[in-house]
């Protein structure tokens, strides 16, 4: 099983979350895509942390918008015993 993790660093830690999974690491590749252009488009909004708060809640992100300091996307091959 590969995942879409998503790593959210604070000035503290980074931390990781997946975000989605699949099969293969190409789909795990290809289902990337999608995320990282949603948080792409709100983490360039300087106008107010409201839409990024948003992207987090929705995936279940736990840092809160102000204290990110950077973030990043991978795929990781996880053992199917090893997912939450």
């Amino acid at each position: 099983m590969f995942a879409t993790t998503f790593f959210a660093c604070t000035y503290a830690a980074c931390n990781g979350y997946i975000v989605d999974t699949s099969i293969s690491e190409s789909d795990c590749y290809q289902n990337m895509i999608k995320p990282s252009e949603s948080f792409a488009n709100v983490w360039s909004v300087h106008e107010s942390y409201v839409p990024l708060q948003k992207w987090l809640d929705d995936h279940k992100i736990s840092e809160t918008a102000n204290e990110l300091t950077d973030y990043d996307f991978t795929c990781e091959f996880v053992k199917q015993d090893d997912m939450p």
